[in-house]
């Protein structure tokens, strides 16, 4: 393992160390972290949220992503209605990275919500949200950033057959199926 961490290995991946979204007074809506050395408790996670807000609370613009730098950790965020998105990635992560990251969870939250985030809907929806950040990244590793294909994956597009409109319609579907054959087998014994 330690080889694998080497040069070309997991190392020189790019990582993501939390997800983390709060309102706009600095609450948590929602988060998930990576790096539990850095973030090992739920007290660390809290004391390095407020940190963050109070950081950031004078700097959102709406229209662009902004970088803060403070300890271990490189967070770039945006605040789109009344809520505040962050990824936050270690010191030394690359702030292009985390801002192409963190674009495309906006991107895909605002495709899953069909509006603008806002916290009211950020907690309606919370399972496609939460779903989207497992798209977005697995185990602290960038898995996808394309808003298009995270809605798809989230949304399971392509899993169901065209034909049929959902996943209950297929287990009906394949039920009836199954009991005609077994009755057909039955009757010519």
């Amino acid at each position: 393992m330690a080889a694998a961490l080497g040069a070309g290995g997991l190392s020189d991946m790019p990582m993501i160390d939390a997800v983390i979204v709060q309102d706009d007074e600095g609450h948590r809506v929602l988060a998930k972290y990576y790096n539990k050395r850095v973030f090992g408790s739920s007290e660390d996670q809290a004391k390095f949220e407020i940190d963050l807000y109070k950081k950031t609370k004078h700097h959102m613009p709406k229209s662009e992503a902004q970088v803060a730098t403070f300890g271990e950790s490189t967070s770039v965020y945006r605040l789109c209605g009344d809520v505040v998105f962050y990824i936050v990635g270690s010191a030394t992560e690359n702030e292009l990275i985390l801002v192409h990251v963190l674009d495309g969870l906006v991107d895909a939250v605002t495709v899953l919500l069909k509006f603008s985030p806002e916290k009211r809907l950020l907690l309606q929806n919370v399972e496609l949200v939460l779903l989207a950040v497992d798209e977005l990244v697995d185990g602290g590793i960038i898995f996808e950033t394309d808003p298009v294909a995270i809605e798809s994956r989230v949304l399971m597009r392509g899993a169901v057959p065209e034909a049929l409109s959902s996943y209950s319609e297929v287990t009906l579907s394949s039920l009836a199926s199954q009991a005609r054959e077994a009755v057909g087998r039955s009757l010519f014994k």
